[in-house]
């Protein structure tokens, strides 16, 4: 860490750098503190240089999610910087679409498979009842005829699921599976057919799911309502906080980790007084107008 920075990354999972403030609901390691974001941030007023969190927005409620990037203002200081990496919903609406064209046109396996996953992407974790969901089924089938392609849209996290499934099946001792079963039997009884809505809310509340959607002008809307300005979309190894690839959080060697997603980088304004959501527009940098052209 630069001498003096503070730099948090929130809900970080299992994708820290010791340099960092690293916070998350249930920690992977030492170095991670316990924090549940929905209560806020603990951090003080004005105390960071940077924050960051991937993947993290998406599993929150519209409110919640903004309550939360609310704290980030709070937290940050004038002049820091918030990088938010979430799956890109412009981006898998697009795929989508040339994916169902191709599998109309040409109703080949290929593009079957490929539209089969696209359509998975967009919807399967909203609404899927059961952990992994669809999507789990499919990246763990091994005769998967469009490999490539999966790999080319989960990048480095299609062998982390592959691997998290593989070692839940072997630490799932007979003895709970067991108990799983007499619990949901038990259920059954007491509850009748309402038992498997039962269970469907309790998955619901887990956290995996994702509760919302988000693309470049949605964010940009957001994040601009809170008082931020200078959005910028980036790159996954590209960034105005110092020294950011190196800690290699959104890029391993400057490949995508996750290469579904939206990077986004936005400022805390460096005057004290918050500014309206219209003089932020007014400031909107030029290479992003570029970009959205």
């Amino acid at each position: 860490m630069s001498a003096g920075q503070k730099l948090v990354n929130l809900g970080c999972g299992r994708h820290f750098h010791s340099d960092w403030v690293n916070l998350d609901l249930v920690p992977f390691s030492d170095e991670v503190k316990a924090a549940d974001l929905i209560n806020g941030v603990p951090l003080e007023n004005n105390s960071a240089d940077a924050v960051y969190h991937s993947h993290v927005l998406e599993h929150l409620s519209p409110q919640c999610g903004r309550k939360m990037l609310g704290e980030c203002f709070r937290v940050l200081k004038p002049a820091g910087y918030l990088r938010i990496a979430v799956p890109d919903l412009e981006q898998i609406a697009k795929l989508y679409l040339g994916k169902l064209q191709a599998a109309w046109e040409t109703p080949e396996p290929i593009n079957m498979a490929d539209y089969s996953w696209m359509k998975l992407e967009l919807i399967d974790q909203m609404v899927r009842t059961s952990s992994g969901g669809a999507m789990g089924r499919a990246i763990s089938d091994p005769d998967a005829i469009n490999k490539e392609f999966l790999r080319s849209r989960l990048g480095s996290e299609i062998e982390n699921a592959q691997s998290a499934q593989a070692s839940e099946g072997r630490r799932a001792p007979v003895f709970s599976k067991i108990l799983g079963k007499i619990k949901k039997k038990l259920a059954g009884w007491l509850w009748g057919h309402h038992s498997e809505t039962l269970d469907e809310a309790e998955f619901r509340r887990s956290g995996e799911i994702h509760r919302w959607m988000y693309d470049r002008v949605s964010l940009r809307e957001l994040v601009f309502s809170l008082g931020f300005s200078d959005f910028r979309i980036c790159d996954a190894d590209e960034s105005r906080i110092p020294g950011f690839s190196g800690y290699q959080l959104d890029a391993l060697e400057g490949v995508p980790r996750k290469p579904d997603s939206l990077f986004i980088e936005c400022q805390k304004p460096a005057e004290t007084f918050a500014k309206t959501e219209a003089t932020a527009r007014a400031r909107l940098p030029g290479e992003f107008q570029e970009k959205v052209a």
